[in-house]
């Protein structure tokens, strides 16, 4: 089963970007850089046509559309507990705060056009049965650059781009 978002965006620190809303960006980016350049994305896919109680694998799909010129990279991806964020009045202020770390992936400059994948499954399995709603977040932690970072197709890119979670009950 193959789901699309519902709600994405990202989000930027920074005293004159911290209250803006990116939520209609054909892309979400992540970042980590000087303060007032740092970046981190929000993706929320609601699952509930989904009728297991327990699935043997789920894997978030997202596709790279522009990646700085710096050679690696690791993406982390959390899970948000609080999933009530909607795309388009998330800011850095008021975005939610991860609580549960589920996995870290490294996206070299040659993952351009290309799919990244995560493994979500241990973590898709702790929400079930009651929860089929799940809120991710993505950032880099690891370097310190202003060519590290990575543009991920969002909801609003071309249809083929656009983030997937794909599970297999």
């Amino acid at each position: 089963m193959v789901f699309g978002t519902n709600h994405d965006s990202f989000v930027r620190d920074g005293e004159s970007y911290a209250d803006a809303n990116y939520g209609n960006y054909n892309s979400v980016y992540v970042k980590k850089d000087a303060p007032g350049y740092n970046r981190k994305a929000y993706i929320k896919f609601d699952f509930s046509a989904l009728a297991a109680a327990e699935v043997a694998s789920a894997k978030l799909r997202l596709y790279v559309v522009n990646i700085g010129t710096d050679e690696n990279r690791n993406v982390r991806l959390y899970g948000n507990e609080d999933t009530s964020w909607l795309e388009n009045t998330i800011t850095w202020n008021n975005a939610p705060e991860p609580t549960t770390f589920i996995c870290e992936v490294p996206v070299p400059a040659s993952a351009l056009n290309t799919w990244v994948e995560f493994d979500v499954t241990d973590y898709i399995n702790s929400q079930l049965p009651d929860k089929k709603v799940v809120s991710f977040e993505l950032v880099i932690e690891d370097v310190q650059s202003s060519q590290c970072h990575v543009f991920f197709a969002s909801s609003e890119a071309e249809e083929g781009l656009r983030p997937q979670l794909i599970i297999k009950p």
